[in-house]
């Protein structure tokens, strides 16, 4: 990305989604997926215009349910996490269950179920990954104690209901969102909790919102770009529906549930076991190298400090920060 051609000035003005969707993919076409297993299988039975909101889905929910032990060495010599925080865009009835999906449904049944199972059990020493908007703030801080960095993920189809629980008291907040995108700590020291829950403890935490351009519009606040909460998201769209509804061709039957052994077995090595007593022990830290991606992402924060544009240079560090954290995903796949 260099300084601002009259072409890519013009895309943003006032035009539709699909309008300017169609431009964002003309200037930045689809980069190639077919190496990363499962992701290729997903993408290719995309119709083209989902596939880059997809690709961030799924290295979200990857990140969180199948790697979550993963870390990488970042250009500020820090380890970071496939921690990914994503947004997806789309009119009413453009197909945006279809994220869900692929996650409760297809891909992660097997967690979702078994979280569930769990959920209605008080024994100590189970690990749970997928919570619901609704989780209360204490109850996230008690699963967060409990999961000591195994990572979280949620998934909420309407944006609406997760700015309807931010403005609860009891309720998850934002302050929350930007501790997850670095794994900020959170404190709980209170008496009414386990002695085991107290303590200081890493917010690991991925997510895909999903919702209409207009509730999109109310969750985001001026607020939430002064604190650079939105700075922190991956924002994708997808196009508005046309003449006739978007055709998908996912895997299903024993390609399926071949997809969903693999992905337990990567479970079991980067997020935690179980052992005979039903006691769920962490995964240890598993270090990779991703070094050979520092050059392209040192080089293009360098671009975008030479195009002069303000806005751009303050976000690009986070952009470039994002591209490292779903490269780790990618990476640890292959």
């Amino acid at each position: 990305m260099g300084k601002k051609t009259g072409e890519e000035q013009a895309a943003h003005k006032d035009v539709s989604l699909g309008e300017w969707l169609q431009w964002s993919n003309r200037e930045y076409p689809m980069p190639c997926y077919s190496a990363i297993p499962h992701i290729s299988t997903i993408l290719d039975g995309c119709p083209e215009g989902f596939r880059p909101a997809m690709l961030f889905h799924l290295l979200g929910g990857y990140g969180a349910l199948a790697f979550s032990n993963v870390r990488a060495r970042y250009l500020d010599g820090r380890y970071h996490s496939p921690s990914l925080q994503v947004v997806i865009e789309g009119e009413q009835g453009s197909g945006k269950s279809v994220f869900r999906n692929v996650y409760e449904q297809d891909l992660f049944r097997r967690v979702v179920m078994s979280d569930r199972e769990k959920a209605g059990s008080d024994s100590p020493g189970r690990i749970v990954q997928t919570i619901g908007i609704e989780t209360s703030k204490s109850r996230f801080a008690e699963i967060v104690a409990g999961n000591q960095a195994v990572c979280l993920y949620m998934m909420e189809t309407e944006i609406d209901s997760v700015r309807k629980s931010f403005g609860k008291e009891s309720g998850l907040s934002s302050d929350i969102l930007r501790k997850a995108f670095s794994n900020e700590c959170i404190s709980l020291d209170n008496r009414h909790v386990r002695k085991e829950s107290r303590g200081v403890f890493p917010v690991c935490l991925n997510y895909t919102f999903t919702g209409t351009p207009g509730a999109v519009g109310r969750f985001f606040k001026e607020e939430e770009y002064e604190d650079g909460t939105a700075s922190r998201i991956c924002f994708c769209v997808i196009p508005e529906l046309g003449r006739s509804n978007p055709e998908f061709d996912l895997p299903e039957g024993v390609e399926l549930e071949r997809m969903r052994d693999r992905i337990d077995g990567w479970r079991e090595l980067h997020c935690f076991r179980t052992t005979e007593d039903g006691i769920d022990i962490p995964a240890a830290e598993y270090r990779t190298d991703l070094s050979y991606v520092h050059g392209s992402l040192g080089n293009w924060i360098e671009g975008q400090k030479e195009t002069g544009d303000v806005m751009r240079r303050r976000v690009s560090l986070r952009m470039a920060t994002i591209a490292f954290h779903g490269a780790c995903t990618a990476h640890a796949r292959r």
